[in-house]
């Protein structure tokens, strides 16, 4: 079959139960107080319909599947699904510790990092991330804002000295 001369209906699973399961789709209609369609094209429609106004769509979409034409098929081909359960027990431990060991106050924490940046205590560590221990002076953090400040008011100048110049 040539794919430009074949033309593909769209099938739905509304379509399916329409035209497969017309009975069951019409009791199911019944039960949920929508009135009897009087063709195929209209049990498809008012089991869409059904669905989008359904409070209960979980509920709902378990009936229909059991209305499937081909559940049974289905089913016998799917494997069982198995469920694993396990078992978590749960011990008793009664905590000793009070303070963490993130600042080296507790030595008897069996997992404490002996390492340079986890033996220094936690405000060590928010200044200095890398680990260094030694002072270093601030000289260089200062030279880097002057420089950062100096180009900002350069900036500022030269746009001020251009519109300046184009105004004239």
């Amino acid at each position: 079959m040539s794919k430009n001369t074949s033309i593909k209906k769209d099938i739905t699973l509304m379509t399916l139960l329409a035209n497969e399961s017309t009975s069951d789709a019409r009791k199911l209609l019944k039960k949920y107080g929508k009135p009897d369609p009087k063709s195929y094209s209209e049990l498809e429609v008012k089991l869409a319909e059904l669905y989008f106004e359904a409070p209960d769509k979980v509920q709902l979409e378990k009936e229909l599947a059991e209305l499937h034409p081909h559940k049974n098929w289905i089913t016998k081909l799917l494997p069982p699904k198995v469920e694993i359960k396990e078992e978590i027990k749960t011990t008793n431990i009664k905590s000793t510790e009070d303070k963490s060991s993130v600042d080296g106050e507790n030595p008897n924490y069996p997992y404490r990092c002996r390492c340079r940046c986890c033996s220094q205590t936690p405000y060590n560590m928010m200044n200095n991330f890398d680990g260094d221990n030694s002072n270093t002076t601030n000289n260089s953090n200062n030279t880097k804002d002057y420089i950062g400040l100096i180009g900002v008011i350069s900036v500022i100048g030269l746009t001020f000295y251009f519109l300046s110049k184009n105004t004239k």
